[in-house]
């Protein structure tokens, strides 16, 4: 201790709090009283150094604190006045990488192997270094106290927080009267948190129970539960960031939700969902009354049921549907769900899932009963179909992030069917999901498709073939596709408006010729055959047809009375504009070229 003009500076060598020392302390007081072993000190300094090197930049900050100290009681009392967080560094080194910003206030009080403490944070801020965790403008209470026996230190904390924003990723979170309070033990071997309750306004209240052991820094175990939450508010707080922003999901009604894990992993869980409503990317899916019940265990069986009135999908209803799913460790299935839309039935069997390695691995199957094709291009705003549409979906697994296609897609369409074999898609859940596979139509009659799309009339039936498919992100990359009409006999005619629009997509060439000659008196033609392919490599398309000619290719050729050969000029065309040629088309907007 030594007197200084202006105040006495006191120099404390070594002083142990809990299981934290911090050596050289030079207190600095204006007021100074110290009799028989009784020290106060009022209008203090503080300065504090540890037991390691000091941050550097720190070692000159410094603390406004009242002390007092009194030996025989074994009691020290501090008063902090403001105190700026960035002179704490010294005393608490690990704050120095947060960059710590705002004032502390409060006392601090210990006595023998008790301890107690008020602490009040105003415009608190801190970053670390990465930027996934930040705050700025936080205000928040912590009180307590610890008791020391036997070498651990039984504690209770509370802690409100009243205001500020915090960044921890993926988390936005504002300040608006959470509270914790909890208590536990510590020893040099074990954190506990015996009893805690997080209450989060608008939302519902948590309690859990913790154990962390301190030797490896590891979870050693976790329980959780919480009250019946509301749904909407939890799920956009605190679910999804995890999903990122798309899709949105709303919810709205009730949850409640337990947990456990330990040191292995997840050892339960029970969910019970009550949603009047849930929404699903602004509209693109919307359930009823969907309801659920999840007791799952790690070790175990059990099942889980959901179920809903309906809803929609885009703008197709959906009935009501159950799914029963069973439940024994990591290995989830059903038997068989069917759920109603339009008319018709979408049938799902046989789906098994199960988590391997920290891999997820599933499979599924099902079908497609028949739907009124006009009642669903109505539903879906389309020009109208006539027909029925049904499918059959065989097995579809998921495996190290492929869903592959075990067999061939069959959806019977315009009087024939459309199948897909080989389909695989790369990363489905991904931003940018790469899928190949090849496509194949048979038998597509070809006046009920192009009724559908303005093109004009065309009589008989077509062939395609799509060899090669690659889209990434669901844009086409590269394929080789070719339509030609189906073997058979039947009749075979097509009208003026349907020469132009096939016309149109290979240059201007028939369409032209129609206008300047007698043919134009004509409503329809014969045909023999018609042919057209693609192939897409880099963006640009190169096209081709029945029969290569001079300067062209051959598209349609003509049969019976009169007869018309269309020819196809542009061998590359970019795909983007081939895209918007067929769009005009479907809209009816395609015009002829007179040359």
């Amino acid at each position: 201790m030594q007197p200084r003009a202006g105040g006495t500076v006191l120099t404390i060598g070594l002083l142990r709090v809990a299981d934290r020392q911090f050596s050289d302390l030079r207190l600095k007081c204006r007021e100074f009283k110290w009799n028989d072993g009784d020290l106060r000190c009022a209008g203090g300094t503080l300065k504090v150094g540890t037991p390691g090197v000091l941050p550097a930049g720190r070692a000159g900050d410094a603390a406004a604190v009242d002390f007092h100290y009194a030996a025989k009681r074994k009691l020290l009392e501090l008063t902090l006045r403001d105190v700026p967080l960035a002179s704490l560094v010294g005393a608490v080194p690990e704050l120095a990488a947060w960059q710590p910003r705002g004032t502390v206030s409060g006392s601090l009080r210990l006595v023998g192997s008790h301890a107690e403490f008020d602490l009040v944070a105003s415009g608190l801020a801190f970053a670390n270094a990465e930027g996934s965790r930040a705050a700025e403008g936080v205000a928040l209470r912590l009180t307590g106290s610890a008791s020391e026996a036997s070498g651990a230190w039984a504690w209770q904390v509370s802690v409100d927080w009243q205001g500020g924003e915090a960044f921890i990723q993926p988390w936005y979170l504002k300040g608006t009267g959470q509270t914790l309070v909890a208590s536990g033990t510590v020893d040099v071997d074990e954190l506990r948190i015996d009893k805690a309750r997080f209450e989060l306004p608008g939302i519902g209240t948590l309690d859990g129970r913790l154990r962390l052991d301190r030797r490896n820094g590891q979870l050693a175990a976790l329980e959780v539960a919480s009250d019946r939450w509301n749904a909407g508010p939890a799920f956009e707080q605190w679910v999804q960031p995890l999903l990122g922003e798309t899709p949105r999901v709303r919810p709205l009604g009730t949850a409640r939700f337990a947990f456990a894990l330990d040191a292995a992993g997840p050892r339960s869980l029970d969910l019970d969902l009550d949603l009047s409503a849930l929404d699903v990317g602004e509209g693109r899916l919307a359930l009823a009354d969907l309801r659920a019940t999840v007791p799952w265990r790690s070790e175990g069986a059990g099942e889980a049921r959901i179920t809903s009135s309906g809803g929609h999908a885009g703008d197709l209803p959906l009935g009501a549907f159950a799914v029963p799913l069973a439940m024994e460790g990591w290995r989830f299935g059903f038997d068989r769900v069917e759920l109603p839309v339009l008319d018709g039935r979408l049938l799902f069997e046989n789906f098994a899932a199960r988590r391997e390695d920290g891999q997820w691995h599933w499979q599924l199957a099902g079908a497609l009963y028949p739907l009124s094709m006009p009642l669903l291009t109505e539903r879906l705003g389309l020009p109208r179909m006539e027909g029925l549409l049904s499918a059959t979906i065989p097995r579809i697994q998921y495996e190290g992030g492929v869903l592959t296609l075990d067999g061939a897609l069959v959806v019977s369409v315009f009087d024939g069917y459309l199948s897909a074999a080989g389909l695989k898609v790369i990363d489905p859940f991904g931003r940018a999901p790469r899928l190949v596979a090849d496509i194949d139509a048979r038998h597509l009659d070809l006046a009920m498709l192009t009724n559908t799309y303005s093109f004009g009339s065309i009589t008989g039936y077509i062939d395609a073939e799509v060899r090669g498919l690659e889209m990434l992100g669901w844009q086409p990359q590269a394929f080789a596709a070719r339509i030609e009409t189906s073997p058979g006999d039947f009749g075979k005619r097509i009208s003026q408006r349907a020469v132009q629009n096939i016309s149109s997509l290979g240059g201007a060439g028939a369409g032209a010729a129609i206008q300047r000659s007698f043919l134009r008196f004509f409503e329809t033609f014969g045909y023999d055959r018609i042919g057209l392919s693609c192939r897409l490599v880099g963006g640009v398309c190169e096209m081709g047809g029945l029969a290569e000619t001079d300067g062209g290719y051959l598209m349609v050729k003509g049969g019976g009375l009169p007869a018309l050969n269309v020819m196809g000029y542009n061998r590359r065309v970019g795909w983007d504009e081939l895209v918007s040629r067929l769009r005009a088309i479907a809209a009816g907007n395609s015009r002829p070229v007179i040359e």
